[in-house]
């Protein structure tokens, strides 16, 4: 059983699905608050700071990270597909996994954070290479698409608070 995992446009709205909500709750918040202006903007704006721009950061990092990109992940073995490239990595090809993810995600909690859902996979190679594998290709979770199908293959889940894919 194979997955390709890929950027589409139904998958970048399921990744921005939590944003996509706190921009309506904020805006019903906007227009309850329309006689009190000043309560709005002490209250809404360093929330908004602190969860709208995390999450665009994050969306625009993914998008730009796995750039026509498209991996299928096969039982033992990943595919990447990069332009006109085509990569196979076996399991013997690949050193550790490591999946970054949010503490709301590492424990299944509700997630209080527009950004908690963004997660990533690197893939160490015994080449050296790092491949990145966001949560863009597979909203619904990288560990999941890993233990579903790349069963082989271990993984370890490490939590971040943001997990970019920068450091």
């Amino acid at each position: 059983m194979n997955t390709i995992l890929k950027i589409t446009a139904m998958r970048q709205f399921k990744a921005l699905s939590y944003f996509l909500f706190y921009l309506f709750a904020i805006t019903i918040a906007y227009f309850y608050t329309i006689n009190l202006d000043e309560a709005f903007y002490v209250i809404f704006g360093p929330l908004s700071f602190f969860l709208v721009f995390p999450t665009l950061f994050l969306h625009f990092e993914y998008i730009y990270r796995n750039k026509k990109e498209e991996y299928e992940l096969c039982g033992d073995k990943i595919i990447r597909r990069k332009e006109n490239n085509v990569s196979f990595y076996n399991k013997e090809d690949i050193k550790k996994v490591e999946i970054y993810v949010s503490p709301n995600y590492f424990s299944n909690d509700l997630y209080f954070t527009a950004y908690a859902n963004y997660h990533f996979a690197k893939v160490y190679l015994v080449s050296g290479e790092i491949l990145y594998i966001t949560s863009l290709l597979a909203p619904g979770g990288i560990d999941k698409a890993f233990s579903l199908y790349l069963k082989e293959i271990p993984y370890r889940r490490i939590k971040r608070l943001f997990a970019t894919t920068l450091y």
